[in-house]
């Protein structure tokens, strides 16, 4: 059975939960990365721009 997994992560550009987006996203899960500074975000993006939503917050 296949779980798919969506994680929203506040912050997501840098630290703890940069680490937490690119190992859900490793894991074929999708991610909602919420960030003050998208650029940061930009390379996850392009590698996985079907799973990977970028918000500003």
């Amino acid at each position: 059975m296949t779980r798919n997994r969506v994680w929203f992560l506040t912050g997501a550009s840098r630290g703890l939960d940069r680490a937490c987006a690119e190992a859900a996203l490793a894991a074929g899960d999708r991610v909602v990365a919420a960030a003050r500074d998208l650029g940061p975000l930009t390379d996850l993006a392009a590698t996985h721009p079907d799973r990977l939503l970028r918000l500003a917050r």
